[in-house]
């Protein structure tokens, strides 16, 4: 019977993926088959055939996404292997693996096992962690504190990890990509994919919300998302600014203010390079009036310049 290969793949000769009738909607299975001294035997090593088979599968697809999470300084050969040790070692024993009719069988001393799962079940277990993720993610930003932002953070990054899977097997079945697009909208409502604000204003030891106010309006007013939760969300952004009021004089009729500005912009980990920082001035009658003025010109600038940056979170 000719079998068409959904990808090309770099398998074992007892490991492929092909369209399968029977399994749900006519969607692709893994199979697998092994060879032992004992049917059990057999079975095991068509289910180890099988795992090895999707985790080659999901490396070819989404081998950027699957191990290149960590940044940089994480990454390395042994991170990789480990984490296809890790698919091969949750797939090996699914309940769902099922011998093909006939199977296994004993030839010349040896049983032989063939063996296959469908793609819908071996995305279960991932779809399982992640109602499981989702139900932790949605307790931990309830009570978050800054003391809670590393374990919100590691549920995130176990989140990332599961959907690097499930993106690649949503891909050969429409009940996994239903399924999944449903469970990330349920996670993301939670937060996410929005701009956290980290802002310190000061004039003349005075703390200030004047940038603070002004920005939120600009991103409330381009439709971005801002993120509340005090940890950073995950796929979002964090912007940073340092705010102090500076080069105050006065001319005689008029006080004189410059916002001086330190600005980061971070995606995760990782720091935006902006263009020169902003700079703004402003003449108002009174000090601290002439640099709150100066403070609320800034706010608009700092927009113009990060709204390029983060247009995937503004609609």
């Amino acid at each position: 019977m000719h079998k068409e290969l959904l990808f090309v793949l770099s398998l074992t000769a007892s490991a492929a993926v092909f369209a399968a009738p029977n399994c749900p909607n006519g969607e692709a299975y893994f199979e697998g088959k092994g060879e032992g001294n004992s049917s059990e035997e057999a079975k095991d090593k068509a289910n180890t055939a099988i795992s090895k088979s999707i985790s080659s599968s999901l490396s070819s697809v989404t081998q950027d996404i699957l191990h290149q999470i960590e940044t940089a300084d994480d990454y390395n050969e042994t991170n990789k292997r480990t984490r296809s040790s890790k698919i091969e070692t949750k797939l090996r024993n699914v309940q769902d693996i099922k011998d093909k009719d006939g199977y296994p069988k004993k030839e010349n001393g040896k049983y032989i096992a063939e063996r296959y799962i469908c793609v819908s079940d071996a995305a279960k277990p991932y779809l399982n962690t992640l109602k499981d993720l989702a139900r932790t993610l949605k307790t931990q930003t309830q009570k978050a504190d800054r003391n809670s932002c590393k374990s919100i953070n590691e549920t995130y990054k176990s989140i990332e990890n599961t959907e690097s899977v499930l993106s690649s097997l949503a891909k050969m079945s429409s009940e996994v990509q239903a399924e999944y697009e449903r469970l990330k909208a349920e996670y993301q409502s939670e937060g996410g994919g929005g701009v956290f604000l980290e802002i310190k204003e000061n004039i003349f030891g005075e703390k200030s919300d004047v940038i603070g106010s002004k920005l939120k309006e600009a991103l409330s007013n381009n439709n971005c998302r801002i993120e509340r939760n005090v940890c950073k969300a995950n796929g979002g952004f964090t912007l940073r600014i340092n705010a102090t009021a500076c080069n105050h004089k006065n001319d005689g009729t008029f006080d004189h203010c410059s916002s001086c500005l330190k600005i980061d912009l971070l995606n995760g980990r990782n720091e935006i390079v902006l263009s020169p920082s902003v700079a703004t001035k402003a003449a108002w009658d009174g000090k601290a009036a002439a640099c709150e003025k100066a403070f609320e010109l800034s706010a608009p600038e700092i927009f113009n310049k990060i709204k390029d940056k983060i247009s995937e979170v503004c609609q």
